[in-house]
């Protein structure tokens, strides 16, 4: 029979080196707990089988990348090493849900863009629906969207859509969006691109922007954990090669950041402005988990990418600053 895993033998095994820590059998019944023990309602889109859940879950995820060896060499303890490992789980479950979704924004989008040929139109056709390019029927385009994401996000972030938060404990997978805000993003990208967009490229800019991929973030801090057994929410959106910002034009980043964060988005992105970095503080305050705040400062990092290269974002910073509390603002 398998020891229990201890604090004192996990130093031992820390010290051997997370890759051979991941192997042994006191870590991998620590899994096997975690999995048998998780709430199902949180995680009742997989299979029943817990066996077959701690299986795939290993497999398809932990193993990759070193990710359990990581999750070993950040735990400083067997109870810290226990909540990342279910806050993974709990993320696992997610990235498998959310699988089809692009799937089925696809399709979604598809339907709505030949429903109302008022609205919509063809700018050149194709055999596969995907590389039709689309246009609005009031005010054709003279151009196609070229192939860049960081251009493709900026549009998207200008749009700035209200989506559905994710629920966990929904029967069904979320939709994501609601049909009046996926109407209101089609037009809205192709009226301030001013160029015809494939249905690919409408489905890529949410992809890309929301970060509907499966996730495979690193291990977060145990720190940023909240207490709960499942206090993990989606990350948010990855960054990627964001577009130059002119020099002359902070004021104007910083009133696009603005207007794309939620209200709790910009509630945290005050704090940090205010010179309150710790997670647990800003979630205290906010009335929210740990986690939350985490997966909220993801996506704010991922905003201010999408405006501005790293060496810019502090003057971005800055201008948002004093849009928020007026000009001479300290960060």
């Amino acid at each position: 029979m398998t020891e229990p895993l201890t604090d004192a033998a996990l130093r031992r095994l820390k010290r051997s080196g997370g890759r051979q820590a991941a192997t042994d059998p006191s870590v991998l019944a620590l899994l096997a707990t975690v999995a048998n023990g998780y709430p199902h309602a949180r995680i009742h889109w997989l299979t029943e089988s817990r066996e077959a859940i701690l299986n795939d879950w290993h497999s398809k995820r932990l193993l990759k990348a070193g990710r359990l060896a990581a999750m070993i060499d950040k735990a400083s303890s067997v109870g810290a090493l226990r909540k990342l490992a279910a806050s993974d789980l709990q993320q696992y479950a997610n990235d498998q849900r959310r699988g089809e979704l692009p799937t089925r924004l696809f399709k979604r989008l598809d339907k709505l863009l030949r429903a109302d040929p008022n609205r919509f139109t063809t700018m050149l056709a194709s055999a596969e629906r995907g590389s039709t390019y689309w246009t609005l029927t009031s005010r054709p385009a003279t151009a196609i969207f070229s192939e860049r994401d960081p251009e493709l996000k900026a549009h998207v972030f200008a749009v700035s859509l209200k989506t559905l938060d994710e629920d966990p404990d929904a029967g069904k997978q979320s939709q994501f969006i609601a049909a009046g805000e996926l109407e209101r993003y089609a037009f809205e990208m192709l009226d301030r691109s001013a160029r015809a967009l494939t249905l690919d490229q409408l489905v890529r800019g949410l992809v890309v922007t929301y970060g509907l991929d499966p996730a495979f973030e690193q291990p977060p801090d145990e720190n940023d954990l909240g207490g709960g057994f499942y206090g993990s929410e989606r990350a948010g959106v990855p960054t990627l090669d964001p577009p130059d910002v002119p020099r002359d034009d902070r004021s104007a980043a910083a009133q696009r950041l603005i207007a794309s964060l939620t209200a709790r988005q910009l509630e945290v992105l005050k704090k940090f402005l205010e010179g309150i970095t710790n997670q647990s503080e800003i979630a205290a305050a906010l009335g929210c988990s740990a986690a939350t705040i985490s997966s909220e400062t993801g996506t704010l990092r991922a905003v201010i990418s999408a405006l501005a290269p790293p060496e810019e974002q502090p003057e971005v910073l800055h201008a948002t600053a004093n849009l928020l509390y007026g000009d001479g603002h300290e960060l």
